[in-house]
């Protein structure tokens, strides 16, 4: 492939013009134009030949693909109800039992402030965009030359101001490359209403950005291909030269017809890193979730403020490795709201009854509702997630409980991934009969946020003598 090399600027020819004794101004003019169009044709040659290769590149012949999907990352079957502990504990040398009350925690009502236009984009509203070329020909019945002819036509407009746009909304969204995709679509979608052009288009730009996008066909849809080392769940892929190329929108079909791995538009694209830090800025739509918590006989009214706009951003987000959801912290304002409603009341409490307020508030804030019957699919929630929807299963009570537990008490914890369930296990002061796992030499006290009503130390009965994969949480900095 050639490389680019920056033409000087135009400008900077006026003196040298000058030096040549030049004065006639008609004369400078003329040949001051005839400069500027040779610049330009080499210019326009240039780019020219680059795209041309690329083109001749789609020309050759394209191949099927076959078409895999990873379904969930723990396919054992959750617990319809959340297990609940027995009004007695037995066997147990302490009488430190959490009190047995159906409802520790009263909602009173869960709030919107503000809203967006319509079609923000997650709570942000976005410029303008004109895009140079919208007519795109042939779209409607794809083929290989159809995509061939697109990229010819568009590489013949200047993209240039486009794409810095784009970068500069990137920057100011905090946006990752998940964002940048989603973003891409939402300013196109208004020039181009039909799907295909817009993930022409998609394609286009984001080659243009450095990206090894590729561009499939499924019958008359065509399909994005976005090579990633990181495994996405529930979404289709196939493999190209080991690797994976996750497809946006997914494929009625189980095999992808286009080019191989060899042919990237850059010598040097890049995949695509999906992660959860970062994700998107703060958006200008937040709710807040007031409730009653009883704790030891004392009400104590809370109010817990947080950022809408990213629990919709997640909702079209995929799934990534459940490791991955104990790194990001809580977005703001529920990162302070929390902090500054719960630090206060735990700071005076020793260090195991600080966990235990914790755990206790975490087991009874949320309904419980497996991913399946909320969602109809198997989604992990971060914490501004589990505030909006008011309901979540084991996973997304131990994201909560482990960011409250690092964030309020500094207290190492560790993830405890069952078949079926995950708990935690935190590092605090070990009593007679605790549930204890070691870890790196060191001993953590099992805590539960999905066993109703068990005490710091307490794991469930049916998990008690199954050896968990253990998660080290590692929060981003």
């Amino acid at each position: 492939m050639l490389t680019r090399e920056r033409k000087p600027c135009l400008i900077s020819a006026l003196p040298f013009v000058a030096m040549l004794g030049i004065t006639s101004p008609s004369a400078a003019e003329s040949e001051f134009d005839r400069w500027v169009k040779q610049e330009q044709a080499e210019l326009d040659a240039f780019l020219s030949q680059h795209d041309q290769a690329f083109v001749d590149y789609l020309e050759q012949e394209w191949r099927a693909f076959s078409i895999y999907a990873h379904a969930v990352e723990d396919p054992t079957p959750k617990p319809v109800h959340a297990p609940q502990r027995r009004a007695q504990r037995l066997n147990r040398e302490t009488t430190n039992t959490l009190d047995d009350q159906a409802t520790p925690v009263r909602l009173r009502g869960r709030e919107i402030h503000s809203t967006p236009p319509a079609h923000s984009f997650y709570g942000h509203e976005l410029p303008d965009v004109t895009l140079p070329f919208t007519w795109l020909k042939g779209l409607d019945t794809p083929s290989q030359e159809v995509i061939a002819d697109t990229w010819r036509t568009l590489a013949q407009h200047d993209h240039a101001p486009l794409l810095d746009t784009i970068s500069q909304l990137r920057r100011k969204l905090a946006l990752g490359d998940w964002g940048m995709v989603s973003m891409i679509q939402h300013v196109l979608i208004t020039a181009l209403p039909d799907r295909n052009s817009r993930v022409t288009y998609t394609w286009f730009l984001l080659n243009k950005l450095g990206y090894n996008a590729k561009l499939g066909l499924d019958g008359n849809a065509v399909i994005l291909l976005m090579p990633s080392h990181s495994t996405l769940y529930g979404m289709q892929y196939t493999n190209i030269d080991g690797t994976h190329y996750y497809m946006l929108p997914a494929p009625s079909s189980s095999r992808i017809f286009t080019y191989s791995g060899e042919g990237s538009y850059l010598p040097d694209a890049r995949a695509f890193e999906l992660s959860l830090t970062p994700l998107i800025a703060k958006s200008q739509k937040t709710a807040t979730v007031a409730f009653d918590y009883i704790y030891q006989d004392r009400l104590l009214p809370l109010e817990i403020s947080f950022d809408v706009g990213v629990t919709e951003f997640l909702m079209d987000h995929p799934q990534l490795a459940l490791a991955q959801y104990f790194s990001p912290h809580p977005g703001q304002p529920a990162a302070g709201s929390l902090k500054a409603q719960l630090q206060p009341l735990i700071q005076q409490l020793p260090h195991r009854e600080a966990v235990r307020f914790l755990l206790q508030l975490s087991q009874y804030l949320f309904e419980y509702k497996t991913d399946h019957d909320q969602f109809q699919r198997e989604k992990y929630l971060l914490i501004e997630e589990s505030l909006h929807y008011g309901a979540n299963d084991c996973e997304d009570r131990s994201i909560f409980l482990a960011w409250l537990v690092h964030a309020l008490l500094g207290s190492d914890v560790i993830v405890l991934d069952y078949p079926g369930h995950v708990a935690l296990a935190v590092k605090t002061q070990i009593r007679p009969g605790d549930d204890i796992i070691e870890y790196n030499n060191q001993k953590y006290v099992i805590v539960d946020p999905t066993y109703l009503g068990a005490d710091v130390g307490m794991s469930m009965p049916s998990y008690r003598n199954t050896q968990p994969t253990v998660i080290a949480v590692d929060y981003a900095s």
